[in-house]
């Protein structure tokens, strides 16, 4: 579950928060060996923003790079560290834009630090497009990065930069992360148009431009932030052009943040430079309308100012592939039918699940590969239901498309993958690092006696363990009364029971929705909470991860038709 704004409400909460550190072993799950992308290879980094800069580009020779198009197999290699802006040392990954340019044939490209080459794909193009996407490209020891061409036939390679990440060691302090639940930030399309400043459904005219407010929207702070991590889609259009943004105070540089074709839906992430006015302009590059759809997945903020993720790159593992059987339910090879949910536990996968830290989300490339139909995939965690935001937008010619996204996993490092389309489409998807917070270490507080502590009525007395006590809560006109309690026997994975008995006094069409919060995360699932008066649930709950610090949020929780699960609000912090 993302950030959630506070409900103004009368509370009177009593919490235990216990404390505890013990390994746990790792789940059974089918890891093949090109998915175990075992972590990092230095320290956290944080990120820093720099006006977008071109490293390299085949047309120009940019970044010292052959004025020539890339012939088949051919590749590139730049630059990256000590230009544009970026230190020369201490860098671990550039947030890069790749595009290609005047493709001859159908094709894909991809991008490594040069002296650890990958075979999975970063973009895929075809014949007579021009298509990009953002990346998260670690460098070698020198700075350096490669680009190779993968297709049949010619293509110029161009790539821009947007930002680096920099060992959080450094004397020059960084930013933080901060994902958020995905969720449309503006909309031009008719029936769908959301965001601010108010506005109707339009296209964007030819070579114009809107200006959009982000600060203070969607759970963004209204101040402070430096980036905002967004998916931009372009739709509708009737010919060739580009989006490109900007920070409102500021000028174009006109690199483009997403090439669209005619009569595609083209998309692609973005990290986004945000100044002190808190607003983007999204420019119109191109010689026909085209419709705006923006959503957001987190922000960035200064590292001094609270406790974001920080971003740790890793070699590209492979998590999943439809194609090859890699990681699939018994090897299958099927592809993902139409409206159906692939759900995998990527952080296992990728080898982060004995890791001493949170991982808040994952810096994931997702290919959508041979689709029968036009659509798109969400991407999302497996625990909080489909939002029905766009990851991936592909065409129904059987032409591949990539996208990059950052994914916040489940309490259990689940993913899950939805395929919006009429027609059935296979999935390759590969990590490139993933934002992480360090656990808190483990409280010298007094300990319980668990054979002299007092059980509440009712209560188990579990060998080593621990509970919670919550007693006499009142939510907005929501009262009740309860207690848990919280327990292990020092093997995972842990138990959590709970007990609780409200009365609804107002019957609003809300309920009482009781999370148990470990770490700073959500450990249960959203499919759980009491409506009406006087009812009694008991939850019990498995947590296959290690585990800190552990208490109760009560919620006000709604029925969700665009999620069918409950969605909450008013999450309270564990006293």
């Amino acid at each position: 579950m993302g950030t959630r704004s506070l409900w103004r409400t009368h509370i009177t909460l009593m919490a235990l928060l216990v404390c505890l550190a013990a390994l746990i072993a790792s789940p059974p799950g089918k890891v093949g060996s090109a998915g175990k992308a075992h972590a990092d290879t230095g320290g956290d980094s944080q990120f820093h923003t720099i006006t977008p800069a071109v490293l390299a580009d085949t047309r120009s020779g940019t970044g010292g790079v052959p004025t020539a198009k890339v012939p088949p197999g051919g590749s590139i290699t730049f630059q990256a560290a000590g230009t544009a802006g970026i230190p020369a040392t201490g860098v671990s990954a550039i947030v890069t834009n790749v595009s290609v340019y005047a493709a001859d044939a159908f094709g894909w490209i991809n991008a490594y630090p040069s002296d650890q080459p990958t075979t999975i794909s970063t973009l895929t193009y075809a014949a007579g497009e021009t298509t990009n996407t953002e990346d998260f490209t670690r460098l070698t020891a020198t700075g350096q990065i490669t680009v190779k061409n993968n297709g049949s036939g010619t293509v110029d390679i161009a790539v821009s930069a947007r930002g680096y990440f920099l060992d959080a060691a450094s004397s020059n302090s960084g930013n933080e992360y901060y994902p958020l639940d995905s969720a449309f930030l503006y909309d031009t399309r008719a029936g769908k148009v959301t965001g601010s400043p108010a506005h109707s459904a339009a296209p964007i005219p030819a070579n114009s431009s809107v200006t959009v407010d982000v600060a203070g929207q969607l759970e963004i702070p209204a101040t402070g932030s430096t980036a905002v991590a967004l998916n931009v889609a372009a739709l509708n259009q009737k010919a060739q052009g580009a989006l490109t943004v900007s920070p409102s105070d500021q000028t174009d540089t006109g690199l483009p943040v997403v090439n669209y074709n005619p009569n595609e839906t083209d998309s692609s992430f973005v990290v986004a430079q945000l100044t002190a006015t808190g607003k983007l302009v999204f420019h119109n590059k191109g010689t026909t309308p085209v419709d705006l759809a923006v959503s957001v997945r987190g922000y960035f903020k200064g590292a001094a100012d609270g406790d974001g993720s920080t971003y740790k790159p890793t070699p590209t593992g492979l998590l999943i592939d439809t194609l090859a059987g890699t990681n699939t339910e018994g090897g299958s090879t099927a592809a993902l039918a139409a409206g159906k949910t692939l759900t995998f536990n990527a952080v296992e996968l990728a080898g982060l699940g004995t890791l001493d830290t949170d991982v808040s989300a994952l810096a994931l490339n997702i290919d959508a590969r041979q689709p029968t139909a036009q659509g798109w995939l969400s991407v999302y965690s497996a625990e909080d239901g489909d939002p029905g935001v766009n990851s991936v937008n592909f065409d129904d010619n059987g032409e591949s498309a990539n996208g990059f996204d950052l994914v916040m996993p489940d309490s259990h490092g689940n993913v899950s993958i939805t395929n919006h389309s009429g027609g059935t489409v296979h999935l390759q998807v590969s990590l490139r690092g993933y934002f992480t917070g360090t656990a808190p270490p483990a409280e010298t507080a007094e300990s319980v006696d668990d054979e002299s502590q007092e059980i509440p009525e009712g209560g188990v007395q579990a060998q080593g363990g621990r509970y919670i006590q919550l007693v006499d809560v009142v939510l907005n006109r929501q009262r009740g009364q309860g207690w848990g309690w919280l327990y292990w026997g020092g093997n995972a994975p842990y138990s959590i029971s709970t007990k609780f008995t409200v009365q609804d006094q107002d019957a609003d069409g809300y309920c009482v929705a009781m999370v148990i919060y470990g770490d700073g995360k959500n450990l249960t699932n959203k499919n759980w909470a009491i409506c009406g008066k006087a009812q009694q649930r008991t939850l019990s709950y498995s947590i296959g991860r290690r585990l800190y610090n552990a208490g109760i949020r009560l919620c006000r929780a709604k029925w969700s038709k665009s999620i069918n699960n409950y969605k909450y609000s008013g999450c309270t912090s564990p006293a």
